[in-house]
């Protein structure tokens, strides 16, 4: 990297102007946090069809396009549903309630589980029938969740500190939402760096955070690979958030020069201040036994290759893996039908038209490529115990 490139002025500017103000967000009172989130949300509200739209144009097709609804549920209602769960809890502690309600936490069979939806009217009306849990680590209790939860608005509130979110996610909503995180839950002040497929985002950002902007505690800056080591590496950016690729990852904590590898193995990484990924993953489905009907089936293998296809495909949190049993010695009972659904996913990607590449210019259209990627994926035969999504 050649820092001389870069417009490292400005990045100096935008960092130092963050330490400066890092202070007075720590010392923002939680009545006024409420109020800023409260008056963010008409923001959301008002810039929702010019944010969808410009996501829509990004990948390809026109604003009144039925895939733009992707562009509608990724961008201003994620914004605001997320926004609007963090004042749920925050209005809880400021009428003097547990920031997670008792009832929602339980133990069994030695872990400790948290019940994170529904957690308003709103969950229920949407999303009837849908259930979440949280599940902690071995070892943790019922207790010491409900006694660390929201330590920031509990009498553990962090250090002033920088925090830089580098966010590389086309899905609108991801970089406004790590910035909220930082701001809301590890009370520090942001300087997020766009990347180049992303970068149409930044005006509705600036837009909808410009209270945060105008008071120093949220900066948004344009840049490459470049500008994302150089902020990295920063001695005022105290933390890092990335959205995005392994290889991103690796490049900034090991290196990209020929002692990466040696670094890598030495557990020596150019980068040590506290570093959180989000770099997605392969989350199964899988199929329990039930009684189910082959409406029951087809009625979920719509969800299953609806989240398959999202986005053409490129979506951290999508299903990537149906489990359930196939082939082999099916046993009696509930299991005898379990591979139905995983038939009926298989016939549900003929009928569905495809979008074009989720990354322009990067990526080709997909129209015949994801009908025989959908099938590969969903023909793993095993013996699940357990639902998850």
């Amino acid at each position: 990297m050649n820092p001389s490139a870069l417009d490292t002025p400005s990045l100096d500017r935008a960092v130092m102007e963050l330490r400066e103000s890092a202070g007075s967000w720590s010392a923002t009172p939680l009545t006024r946090r409420i109020a800023l989130l409260e008056r963010l949300l008409p923001r959301v509200a008002s810039g929702s069809a010019e944010l969808a739209a410009v996501g829509a144009r990004a990948k390809g097709y026109a604003p009144h396009s039925p895939w733009a609804a992707e562009d509608w549920s990724g961008g201003p209602w994620a914004l605001a549903q997320n926004a609007a769960a963090y004042l749920h809890v925050l209005r809880r502690i400021a009428g003097g309630e547990e920031p997670v309600d008792p009832r929602a936490v339980c133990e069994e069979d030695g872990r400790t589980k948290v019940g994170v939806f529904p957690a308003a009217g709103w969950d229920r009306l949407l999303l009837n029938g849908f259930t979440g849990q949280v599940w902690m680590c071995p070892g943790i209790t019922a207790e010491q969740v409900r006694d660390r939860a929201a330590g920031e608005y509990r009498g553990r509130p962090g250090r002033p500190a920088v925090a830089l979110v580098l966010g590389a996610g086309n899905v609108a909503a991801i970089t406004a939402l790590d910035v909220l995180h930082k701001l809301y839950v590890e009370g520090q002040v942001v300087i997020a760096k766009l990347n180049p497929v992303n970068t149409y985002l930044r005006p509705h950002f600036e837009r909808v955070f410009a209270e945060f902007v105008a008071r120093g505690w949220v900066r948004f800056v344009d840049g490459g690979a470049a500008e994302g080591g150089y902020l990295a590496r920063h001695e005022v950016i105290d933390a890092i958030h990335v959205t995005g690729s392994d290889q991103t990852h690796d490049a900034i904590v090991w290196g990209t020069d020929e002692d990466a590898e040696q670094r890598r193995r030495d557990d020596q990484p150019l980068v040590t201040k506290p570093f959180s990924s989000e770099l997605g993953g392969v989350s199964p489905c899988i199929v329990a036994p039930g009684p189910w009907s082959d409406a029951d089936f087809r009625f979920q293998a719509e969800h299953i290759v609806t989240g398959k296809t999202n986005n053409s495909g490129h979506n951290c949190i999508a299903s990537q893996v149906l489990v359930c049993r196939v082939t082999g010695t099916v046993p009696s009972g509930c299991w005898a039908r379990s591979g139905g659904c995983c038939a009926s996913c298989l016939r549900a990607p003929i009928t569905t038209p495809a979008p074009p590449g989720a990354w322009p210019p990067f990526s080709p259209p997909t129209r015949r490529r994801r009908p025989t990627a959908t099938a590969a994926r969903f023909s793993s035969p095993t013996s699940p115990t357990t639902t998850t999504s």
